[in-house]
């Protein structure tokens, strides 16, 4: 639910508060009441019709590829490459770790990259568009800026409308 959506709901229910403390009119407060609750009806029912559109969309291969090691200063390039329909690429390099799934895709998508442990510098564009048969790759520059074992978090986010 939309934070927008939750405010409007307060000021409703702020509102209907008011009116019974104030007037004790519970007509008008009832009417506030049915008010709210079609908001809510049509906001859950733009939740589901947005659960049955991203259900439907087409699903798609992803690869996440990042240094396998790393030391404090080191300066690599992390990718996240998105496909549909696309041929198989090569393995990746040695000292790099390849992570491959599925997700469902749009035409257009965003992919960030997070890390409190690393320095995170995007070369590509955050939102790109996907078309069949080419794949799409998100690349960032990493520097390790702690030692030990750390985690690095891609998500991707399917745009639709």
């Amino acid at each position: 639910m939309s934070s927008t959506l939750l405010e409007e709901q307060l000021k409703a229910l702020t509102q209907v508060e008011r009116l019974k403390s104030l007037t004790g009119v519970e007509r008008e407060a009832d009417g506030l009441h049915e008010i709210l609750g079609r908001k809510s009806t049509n906001a859950m029912q733009a939740i589901i019709g947005r659960k049955t559109i991203l259900e439907a969309l087409p699903k798609g291969d992803i690869s996440l590829r990042a240094p396998t090691a790393m030391k404090v200063s080191d300066k690599r390039k992390v990718e996240a490459e998105v496909g549909f329909h696309v041929p198989a690429k090569k393995p990746p390099a040695s000292g790099t770790t390849e992570v491959k799934d599925t997700l469902h895709i749009s035409s257009e998508m965003i992919a960030t990259l997070d890390s409190p442990a690393f320095e995170i510098k995007a070369i590509t564009p955050e939102q790109q568009p996907i078309a069949e048969g080419y794949p799409t790759v998100w690349a960032w520059n990493v520097e390790a800026k702690e030692s030990g074992e750390q985690l690095l978090t891609a998500t991707v986010y399917a745009l639709v409308g």
